[in-house]
């Protein structure tokens, strides 16, 4: 049977150059409206995979396309780092590196009564989102907007994880202890499930060319067991809340 190799940055270009066609044909029948700019912060719900908390900060860049009167399509990018917490988090990594050579290296060490040892893992998400929604908006007392939407797309991740070792040894015959730190990196947990979002904009138009905004959504991962690195993402749902600017068209 022929191997198939998954070249996940060849795909990353491929959807990337798909939506910049959607958005150039999406042009000769829609009109541009809007552009956003908003950071984030993002929070987990139900988790996955022992993982305890999961939240972020981040950004998002929003394009709406008007298509008719109260309706209008938009494209949604962005970037969240979060930060995961997840009980035996080492272990459940199944690092093969630390599982069958490092774990016993340091055990040996620590039998050396001079030398101490402070070690944790650190966990961290890349998160970027590309997302389709349909929009509904709607302007009221002249000056306030309100804007549900709904959509699909897919986030791709980079899930890492590192050991924050700290060291000392003790020089019994100087009286001295020598200190040293640094970071040793996992490989990485990649992936890129599909999503189905939700969510609502609130606005405030200052002039022609600008609104405030303010908004909420819920972004959920869909099920794909063994495939596109979901069974590696540490939680099934996150909502997001943003405050940012718009610019008008």
């Amino acid at each position: 049977m022929k191997k198939i190799i998954f070249n996940k940055s060849k795909l990353q270009k491929n959807i990337s150059y798909l939506v910049f066609l959607i958005i150039l044909n999406t042009n000769s029948f829609a009109q541009l409206s809007s552009v956003s700019f908003s950071p984030d912060y993002s929070m987990s719900g139900s988790k996955r995979l022992a993982v305890t908390k999961a939240d972020a900060v981040g950004g998002t860049l929003k394009i709406d396309f008007k298509l008719m009167e109260n309706l209008s399509l938009g494209f949604i990018g962005g970037y969240q780092l979060f930060s995961v917490q997840q009980d035996s988090g080492l272990i459940q990594w199944k690092w093969e590196f630390w599982d069958n050579r490092y774990r016993g290296n340091v055990n040996a060490d620590l039998t050396d009564s001079t030398l101490r040892a402070t070690i944790n893992s650190i966990q961290k998400m890349d998160l970027f989102p590309i997302i389709l929604t349909v929009n509904g908006d709607f302007t009221f007392l002249e000056k306030f907007f309100v804007q549900p939407s709904i959509g699909a797309g897919v986030v791709f991740y980079s899930r890492r994880m590192f050991l924050e070792e700290e060291w000392s040894k003790y020089y019994a015959q100087i009286g001295y202890v020598f200190q040293y730190k640094f970071r040793n990196f996992a490989p990485p947990k990649q992936g890129n499930p599909f999503v189905i979002y939700g969510g609502i904009n609130l606005g405030y138009i200052l002039t022609e060319s600008f609104r405030i905004d303010a908004g909420f959504n819920y972004t959920h991962v869909l099920e794909t067991k063994g495939k596109l690195g979901y069974d590696n993402f540490p939680f099934k749902n996150y909502i997001s809340s943003k405050i940012g600017i718009t610019f008008l068209y």
